[in-house]
């Protein structure tokens, strides 16, 4: 080995002594440990009042998660996270078959604290009845920035040599500050009232030095290699789980096309979320009554008319159904799992 040119064993173990230095502890500004996940509502599926019976898959559909700083995500040109993760997100609903295909809508849904509940229901509401889905999923990426810009992005002399050898030797170190922070929120909407099902706020870092960073890209081979990349991932298979337990707790409810008089229907809900022809579903109806003392809100319940729907025709996306023993009056109704 040339003694003027260190290798690898001489700087890994002079990292380490450094790092275990009692003149070197952790630096007030240093990370040490992944901060814990701020869960405002946590879903097993042992919290479930009463879980379907029936493996029928719901309809989601999953808005856009717009930057709340769209600079933060400059470095590494990751952009395209605002469509990029929900799509990843729906893709585990999806593979975990608690959902039918994900549809994904253009746009975004404004967050709780940003705007009044009633004008978020209402749009949710739209929403639902005109992609006729169950279930909306609406976010926003809160914060992609550097937790120590100037390790990244102005280092002096001490700090690229730093730099350069955790690059060198593949390490990760206390004094490689080169963290990068990953927070969003998601929330889960119930498609008939508009109303929160599940929200949450996820939270992680990681290390982010890739070379050449303007051509990576969110979810890109390079990203996911990336330490933040993997850190960033496994946020995104929490969130995924925690929301399937969340989903997988709802009943499965499709709309009624019905024409008074008449006891065939149309059900939106077909084979691919598992129906079958012979199944049997209960008939609700959708009461819509004017909130107590406010003239302009309006609250929904669900009616079980005690009756039963008998699917005779099954198609992709909608089934044909008998009901039996009453003829169908007016207004709006649903059918339900049992």
């Amino acid at each position: 080995m040339n003694p003027r040119f260190p290798g690898k064993q001489f700087f890994g173990a002079m990292l380490v002594s450094l790092c275990a230095a009692p003149g070197v502890s952790a630096a007030a500004d240093s990370i040490t440990s992944k901060p814990a996940l701020a869960a405002e509502s946590q879903v097993t599926r042992a919290q479930c009042a009463a879980p379907g019976t029936h493996a029928y898959r719901k309809t989601v559909s999953f808005t856009s998660f717009p930057r709340a700083v769209a600079s933060t995500s400059a470095a590494g040109n990751l952009h395209q996270v605002d469509q990029q993760l929900p799509r990843l997100i729906a893709q585990q609903l999806h593979e975990r078959k608690s959902t039918a295909m994900p549809l994904h809508l253009p746009g975004a849904l404004p967050l709780s604290s940003e705007a009044s509940d009633q004008r978020i229901e209402n749009q949710v509401q739209q929403l639902a009845q005109k992609h006729r889905t169950q279930f909306i999923v609406s976010g926003e990426v809160q914060d992609m920035s550097m937790m120590f810009p100037g390790s990244a992005y102005t280092p002096g002399l001490y700090t690229r040599f730093m730099n350069g050898v955790h690059n060198t030797l593949h390490i990760n170190t206390p004094l490689d500050k080169r963290y990068r922070s990953f927070r969003f929120q998601l929330e889960l909407r119930d498609g008939l009232t508009g109303a929160v099902l599940f929200a949450n706020h996820y939270q992680t870092f990681g290390k982010w030095k890739v070379t050449r960073p303007q051509d990576v890209g969110f979810a890109s081979p390079r990203f996911w290699k990336s330490d933040y990349g993997q850190q960033v991932q496994q946020l995104i298979a929490k969130a995924g789980d925690e929301l399937a337990a969340a989903i997988d707790c709802q009943p499965h409810i499709a709309r009624i096309d019905a024409r008074p008089g008449q006891q065939q229907v149309v059900i939106q809900s077909g084979a691919n979320n598992g129906l079958r022809a012979g199944d049997t579903l209960e008939l609700y109806q959708l009461v819509t009554q004017q909130a107590h003392g406010k003239y302009d809100m309006f609250n929904k319940r669900l009616v079980n008319r005690q009756i039963d729907i008998v699917l005779t025709e099954v198609y992709p996306s909608h089934s044909v159904a008998h009901v039996s023993d009453e003829v169908l009056l007016s207004g709006q109704y649903l059918a339900l799992a049992p």
